[in-house]
């Protein structure tokens, strides 16, 4: 691992339940956000200790170092929430793989990214969750950035989603972080398909296309 840094759990009271108990689990599909669904074509290389895109990397890599603490903003609504209304402490651990995979140098996908699991944790038990994605690095400019994904039902807390319990859905959590002089900042989003009846969200959860209705809500940035 180039990066990893365990994170240090909530006491054992704040240990919550399900976010999202009514979420269709995924089955099947990728939930992660490598590649972020994107045409264009990753190709997997060693990056050596030699290579000239070693020393800028290696720069990325460590702003996005070790555990970071941050203060969360909620932006979910606030009536009967049972977490501070005002903010929390979040706290977030980002591991990044070895393999380097090269996107090709068009202007659109000139850029390298890494395999990614980011780990987030907020004291107030609202949210506790693992993503996978991509650690995003582009050459030409230096600009980095990571977004990475879940299935909503594997994520756990006592924040009130407000999700409509009566249609069958499936969820996503997304976590984008960018490291800037003040360190790591971000944002959590819930992304939420409702489907017409609990069989077509089985399905969709399998990795199958069907129609619905879509949701997309950011519930915290820091």
């Amino acid at each position: 691992m180039v990066l990893m840094v365990l994170l240090v759990g909530c006491d054992s009271e704040l240990a919550p339940g399900g976010l999202c108990p009514t979420c269709v689990p995924q089955t099947g599909g990728e939930t992660s956000d490598f590649g972020g669904g994107s045409e264009c074509q990753l190709e997997e290389r060693a990056l050596t200790p030699d290579s000239e895109l070693r020393p800028e990397l290696d720069t990325t890599l460590a702003a996005y170092a070790g555990r970071f603490e941050r203060t969360l903003r909620w932006s979910a609504p606030d009536a009967t929430r049972p977490f501070t209304p005002d903010g929390t402490t979040i706290r977030g651990n980002v591991e990044v793989e070895d393999g380097a995979y090269f996107a090709n140098d068009s202007v659109d996908c000139g850029e390298v990214q890494l395999r990614t699991r980011v780990t987030l944790e907020t004291a107030d038990g609202g949210l506790q969750a693992t993503s996978e994605g991509a650690l995003r690095f582009r050459p030409a400019d230096g600009t980095s950035y990571i977004t990475a994904a879940s299935d909503l039902s594997e994520a756990r807390g006592n924040l009130d989603l407000r999700l409509d319990s009566a249609e069958p859905h499936v969820g996503r959590l997304l976590t984008s972080i960018v490291a800037n002089a003040d360190g790591l900042s971000g944002a959590v989003t819930i992304e939420v398909s409702y489907f017409a009846d609990r069989d077509s969200a089985e399905a969709y959860a399998r990795g199958e296309k069907i129609e619905s209705t879509s949701e997309f809500r950011v519930v915290g940035t820091f």
